[in-house]
């Protein structure tokens, strides 16, 4: 296995890869037991094994750098094993390692050169996107087309016309799908909770939906998924819409099962607890002191799995694929700031819009523009309005 150091890392020609962190003891372990439990779980396929490694010290923890280039494997099972043992092995890709550790991104800074320096292509981000598959609601047999979310009015339209269909209200969503490897299973669960009602679904909240989700960070997805497979607010899409500007009303923990939960709450309570224990230990009281042995002996008879799933029922939290989520306290603040589609900003409507909208929106984008004052109110419906 070659050492690397961390400038090296940053300089790294790997296209991608998975990062562990952590890795203590004898490195070709973990590379013989990852392939091994990898290839076990179907993610590494027709025999593939990860043959490009790396070691690195950063932040004071021995990390492994597995290169997914030429590797035959499933992106899919891979990205939900990294969410699930993020906890134990710190998962990360590479592409969020180096931005997030470092500042810098793959392909950044060009490898150092032997005699001339190469010049690295630059990089571009895909802009986030899922797809809509959808169809006319009275004739499916006729087929229908999959749509790229977030879209705009002009695309929309000859997706209509296709389908011979005047009123974007009328087109029937049939499946909401992803072509992002890191998408988290975003889609699978949006998805799941469109299909797990029977109200009929707006394209046009929809695709504001995925807008919502495309300016998210990790973290705010992570939490957004968490939320809908926990199955809350997923009975409308205009649900899901407020559910997208409450973020901070919930907690995600890295926590996917109740067994990581309750040991994790043992280890913090035990931490907190700590001083005093080491008071009992070392007081002059025979009690004292037995009690302190008494609490060591039911700490390490605790079943952490019956204890996180105690605490899950008090804190009536969800154990998702992205972890435990819990609401906050801050949850009763729970605002309601979308009612119906004329909450739709204009910028972000792909339906026709009528005359008196299209001057409403070029009317506020001149304001937006030149500082044009708002047009002035009435004080009541019988007074005209003040100049």
């Amino acid at each position: 296995m070659k050492q690397i150091t961390t400038e090296e890392l940053k300089r790294t020609t790997v296209g991608e890869g998975l990062i562990l962190q952590g890795c203590g003891g004898d490195l070709a372990d973990w590379v013989h037991g990852i392939n091994k439990q990898l290839t076990l779980d179907g993610i590494l396929q027709n025999g593939s094994e990860f043959t490009e490694y790396y070691a690195f010290e950063h932040e004071g923890l021995k990390n492994i750098l597995f290169s997914m280039d030429n590797v035959d494997l499933d992106i899919g099972r891979l990205a939900a094993w990294r969410l699930q043992t993020r906890s134990t092995f710190g998962g990360y890709w590479l592409s969020d390692y180096l931005p997030n550790k470092f500042r810098v991104e793959l392909g950044e800074l060009s490898p150092e050169p032997e005699a001339e320096p190469i010049p690295e292509p630059e990089k571009t981000t895909e802009p986030y996107t899922l797809k809509a598959y959808v169809e006319h609601p009275d004739r499916p047999c006729d087929g229908g087309f999959s749509i790229p979310l977030p879209t705009k009015p002009e695309v929309m339209q000859v997706f209509l016309d296709k389908l011979g269909i005047s009123d974007i209200q009328q087109v029937k969503i049939d499946e909401v799908y992803s072509m992002h490897n890191d998408d988290n299973s975003i889609s699978h669960w949006l998805d799941v909770g469109l299909r797990a009602t029977n109200n009929k679904h707006s394209l046009e909240e929809l695709n504001f939906l995925v807008t919502k989700i495309a300016a998210m960070d990790e973290h705010q997805r992570e939490m957004f998924g968490a939320a809908i497979q926990s199955g809350f607010c997923i009975d409308t899409i205009g649900n899901m819409i407020n559910l997208t500007e409450n973020l901070d009303k919930f907690d995600l923990a890295p926590a996917p099962n109740p067994e990581i939960y309750g040991s994790f709450l043992v280890t913090m309570h035990g931490e907190n607890c700590a001083e005093s224990i080491k008071k009992l230990e070392t007081s002059a009281d025979e009690y004292d002191r037995g009690l302190a042995q008494y609490i060591d002996r039911l700490e390490k008879c605790v079943d952490n799995a019956a204890f996180g799933k105690l605490i899950a029922k008090e804190e009536n939290g969800r154990f998702t694929d992205y972890g435990y989520l819990r609401r906050c306290e801050e949850f009763e603040n729970f605002k309601t700031v979308y009612r119906g589609i004329e909450d739709i900003p204009l910028e972000h409507r792909i339906s026709k819009l009528s005359c008196k909208e299209t001057l409403q929106f070029y009317q506020q984008k001149s304001r937006d523009q030149f500082g044009d004052p708002a047009p002035p109110t009435k004080v009541n419906e019988n007074e005209e309005p003040s100049l």
